[in-house]
């Protein structure tokens, strides 16, 4: 989804990363799947499909050591509930291996994730170049976001890429 201010958001699910700490988790945060939008400016609705390639992301903030984890993209210093350590492209997805912080909220998340109760994340970060294409899916017009740049990830209730990326998801 991007909203009025063409911040781009999605959302996937976890995956422990093994032999590593607890708090350590391994999780795509982003496909290629197509997600319905609207356009703040025009009203337009298109699909909207994130490029996955290392043209496309720019990973410098969120390889930078600091890109925050965050809860339903909260921009405040209460909302950031840990760290991301690493981001990669694999499969067209775009995966990050992060680590919950020690704060109550923290821990709290931490807690529902392992149980399988929270399992959707969602990130957000600017878009720089969308490309109309003469791709139409059921009738709707695509567009293909071809630079971009993830700033954080968000656990979610409610995911706008429901793909199968997150927390205790495959792939």
């Amino acid at each position: 989804m991007t909203d009025k201010n063409n911040v781009v958001t999605r959302a996937f699910q976890f995956d422990r990363v093994e032999g590593t700490q607890a708090d350590v988790y391994d999780l795509s945060v982003s496909s290629e799947t197509p997600v319905l939008v609207r356009d703040y400016n025009t009203g337009e609705l298109y699909y909207e499909i994130l490029e996955h390639t290392d043209q496309a992301i720019d990973m410098s903030w969120i390889n930078g050591g600091s890109a925050p984890i965050m809860v339903d993209h909260r921009r405040d210093s209460e909302g950031m509930i840990g760290v991301i350590d690493r981001a990669y492209i694999q499969d067209k997805k775009l995966r990050v291996t992060m680590r919950f912080g020690e704060s109550e909220l923290a821990q709290m998340i931490r807690k529902d994730v392992d149980a399988l109760v929270r399992k959707s994340v969602s990130i957000s970060g600017p878009i720089f170049k969308s490309v109309h294409t003469s791709e139409v899916i059921d009738g709707v017009p695509v567009r293909r976001v071809t630079s971009w740049k993830p700033l954080e990830t968000s656990v979610v209730s409610i995911p706008a890429d429901q793909s199968g990326v997150g927390f205790g998801r495959e792939n």
